[in-house]
């Protein structure tokens, strides 16, 4: 699990993007979950919603090249 933190428009986004593609082309399972704000999504204070979407949005590279 990696976290990264920068202001908007840093491209944290397009580096973990980046990052997910390299892991599928190595057959590596990634997973892509934003943090977000009291009461704005995901809250990193409550951890066992954190857990359910890091496995909720779990891909890996034949997931992926079955669509």
């Amino acid at each position: 699990m990696r976290w990264l933190k920068g202001r908007y428009g840093d491209g944290k986004t397009h580096t973990f993007a980046r990052l997910m593609e390299t892991g599928r082309n190595r057959n590596w399972v990634t997973s892509y979950v934003q943090i977000s704000a009291p009461g704005q999504g995901v809250e990193l204070s409550r951890l066992n919603e954190v857990y359910a979407v890091v496995i909720s949005n779990c891909l890996c590279r034949d997931m992926i090249l079955e669509d």
